[in-house]
């Protein structure tokens, strides 16, 4: 567009005692009650679960977002079919692990460089499923 100069002049006005004109809470602290976050926990089989909080210091209003992901050797959505009693996350075939978290497929399953269980053969190398 002609014309533009690609910056923008913008000003944010407050109250004398604090507080964005037109938001905010006049009783906010810029604080938040309830409003931790967590770390990975169990949640249900294969799948593990955590809570990310955000508190808007100008509201005092927490938002929260829960996140799950298939633990190490499984993979999946972490979130089952419509209907469905799982978890949504697959337990890698034996002697399979993945990584939490980057393991959506069976693409992501592999079996660990080194003698496999029967110490017959070697692996030089992790060794990945393919989706056939």
């Amino acid at each position: 567009m002609s014309g533009c100069t690609g910056s923008v002049t913008y000003y944010t006005c407050l109250y004398e005692g604090g507080g964005d004109i037109g938001g905010g809470d006049d009783d906010c602290d810029g604080t938040c009650t309830d409003c931790e976050s967590t770390d990975w926990t169990s949640d249900g089989i294969g799948r593990e679960a955590k809570t990310v909080a955000t508190c808007n210091t100008d509201t005092c209003e927490c938002s929260k977002m829960s996140s799950r992901r298939c633990i190490a050797s499984y993979y999946g959505l972490a979130f089952p079919q419509l209907g469905s009693t799982g978890t949504g996350c697959t337990r890698c075939p034996s002697p399979g692990t993945s990584v939490a978290g980057d393991n959506r497929t069976i693409t992501k399953c592999y079996s660990t460089r080194g003698s496999d269980a029967t110490g017959t053969f070697e692996y030089t190398q992790n060794c990945y499923y393919t989706s056939e």
